[in-house]
């Protein structure tokens, strides 16, 4: 049996591990769906109809199962997305152990976004998926980087498929 990433594992590990609270964002309602099934009757996972991105709004997302994505899409489900801000409001969220941010191509956003309004401050442990499948993916991952590098330290690197940010001491 193979294991879908998308489908919770990672949250439902961490949860086991560290009995942590987990809110899963998944804007792909047919993937929000089965997290719903799967994690129902567990109060401490949490699935979130809708995305993170740099800002509110409505997206299509293309239909390619791990791959699905808002930056490579001209068919597929409308879905929401709410920017850090918005999600972390709603949810009465005041700070987050760890991030984990695999979101094809729109972490640029989310994380332009985070910087530019000091929210990445609240987060203690990022763990982030750059893509690198358009343009100026590089330009954009330093600039990041850079920026995070103010407040945090890069714990581990494999460029462009994993790294892992913690924040740094006061």
């Amino acid at each position: 049996m193979t294991s879908a990433v998308y489908k919770g594992d990672f949250a439902a590990a961490i949860h086991e591990k560290y009995g942590s609270t987990v809110y899963v964002f998944e804007p792909h309602p047919i993937f929000y769906a089965e997290l719903c099934e799967r994690f129902s009757g567990n109060e401490s996972i949490i699935p979130c109809k809708y995305g993170l991105s740099g800002s509110d709004g409505s997206f299509t997302l293309s239909d390619d199962a791990d791959a699905s994505s808002f930056l490579q899409s001209n068919s597929g489900h409308i879905c929401d997305v709410k920017s850090f801000q918005s999600a972390i409001d709603e949810l009465s969220v005041e700070k987050v152990d760890l991030m984990k941010v695999n979101i094809e191509g729109e972490e640029y956003d989310l994380l332009s976004s985070m910087i530019k309004n000091h929210q990445h401050k609240i987060v203690e442990h990022l763990q982030v998926q750059f893509h690198d499948f358009f343009p100026d993916s590089a330009a954009r991952r330093q600039l990041l980087t850079s920026a995070l590098s103010e407040t945090h330290i890069r714990k581990w690197c494999y460029e462009f498929i994993w790294e892992s940010w913690s924040k740094k001491l006061s």
